[in-house]
């Protein structure tokens, strides 16, 4: 890539950029629940992906990704924006690489069972769910996907909220990656078992922030004197429990 070509390239945070670097270069790319449509614009301006399928819902954004495209050039973008539920307006043959990124784990989750019979051309899924991302985990388990590799990325503040988590995964043996001798299958469904094994130091932080918040939370109910003593337990497991991963670390 040119040096001018280099500074028409699209803004985009560190998540999209991550994102955008676990899709193969060459590749044939669907971006479903698109948005802004920078992630599509990203990964043809950046000649990573030959084409991509921008896919949305609402009207709204799918005028915001028009208008962007239209503003950089759209005869030597090859970018199709598609108006759908999911992967509803998308062909099986077309479904080569399948980005899933900024919905909650359980939407990903009904756009993947909606669309189950059409992924066997799929070569690999790229998921990054709001929140929950041991949802998708299970997911992939029981679906025969396996997860090749992780990511952990901060937003603009180390908020919690803002800490989100990329999943990659291919057709294959889905438990091989769950071993770890000093986890459980499930804590590592929890935790992320490549994000475990290389010790990523955002996910330590997540952990301590998570039984922080849970912290505050029982904190809350006690000084209330709420009579909640089921809640108050499953607080008080969760933060033993929290504790048990960070002392594993």
């Amino acid at each position: 890539m040119s040096t001018e070509q280099r500074k028409q390239v699209i803004t985009v945070s560190d998540r999209l950029i991550s994102i955008a670097h676990f899709c193969p270069r060459g590749s044939k790319v669907v971006d479903v629940g698109s948005g802004h449509g920078k992630l599509a614009l990203y990964l043809r301006q950046t000649k990573i992906a030959d084409y991509v399928i921008a896919v949305e819902l609402n009207q709204d954004p799918l005028n915001r990704i028009e208008q962007l495209i239209n503003s950089r050039n759209p005869q030597q973008i090859n970018i199709d924006v598609r108006s759908g539920d999911g992967l509803q307006p998308v062909q099986a043959d077309e479904m080569e690489i399948i980005c899933l990124a900024g919905l909650s784990s359980s939407t990903i989750v009904k756009i993947l069972e909606a669309a189950k019979n059409k992924l066997n051309q799929t070569k690999r899924l790229i998921l990054q769910p709001i929140a929950k991302p041991e949802e998708l985990r299970y997911w992939l388990i029981t679906n025969g996907w396996e997860l090749i590799d992780e990511q952990i990325v901060a937003g603009q503040s180390l908020r919690l909220s803002k800490i989100h988590t990329i999943l990659v995964a291919e057709p294959g043996k889905s438990l091989c990656v769950y071993k770890e001798a000093n986890l459980e299958h499930d804590d590592l469904v929890y935790v992320g078992p490549i994000l475990w094994k290389r010790r990523e130091p955002l996910l330590h932080y997540k952990l301590r922030q998570e039984q922080q918040h849970w912290k505050e939370a029982l904190e809350t109910i006690l000084k209330a004197d709420l009579n909640h003593p089921t809640r108050r337990d499953q607080i008080i497991s969760r933060i033993e429990w929290l504790e048990f991963l960070i002392n594993k670390w």
